[in-house]
């Protein structure tokens, strides 16, 4: 049961890296690509698409502290939080995939979508 619980936390620590990369990809999007006389990072639904970025790697990033935290101690209990973990990192993954596409695809510009 051990090997599972710290495969489910490196899937979490893993995505934190992940979200975090995607984030700063899609925060420099907005911040390089002008519409209407402006960049798009002064428009409220950028703004807001990244904030949701942001929180859903702090999330997955303090999940993966308190986890390892857990492991650290000699826990030997902490396989619900890797459980959740691992389903949060499944949403996670979805959720900023989702995000960067609304970002960087405002009108369907970038070639990585």
């Amino acid at each position: 049961m051990s090997i599972l619980n710290n495969g489910r936390f490196g899937m979490a620590a893993a995505m934190a890296g992940t979200i975090k990369s995607v984030a700063a990809k899609a925060t420099d999007f907005a911040v390089n690509r002008v519409q209407f006389g402006k960049t798009i990072n002064n428009y409220g639904v950028i703004q807001e698409k990244l904030a949701r970025m942001a929180t859903l790697h702090y999330v997955t990033e303090s999940l993966a502290y308190m986890i390892s935290g857990n492991m650290d101690k000699g826990s030997q209990d902490y396989h619900l939080e890797a459980a959740i973990s691992k389903a949060r990192r499944l949403f996670s993954c979805d959720g900023i995939e989702f995000e960067r596409k609304k970002t960087s695809g405002v009108l369907r510009l970038d070639p990585g979508i």
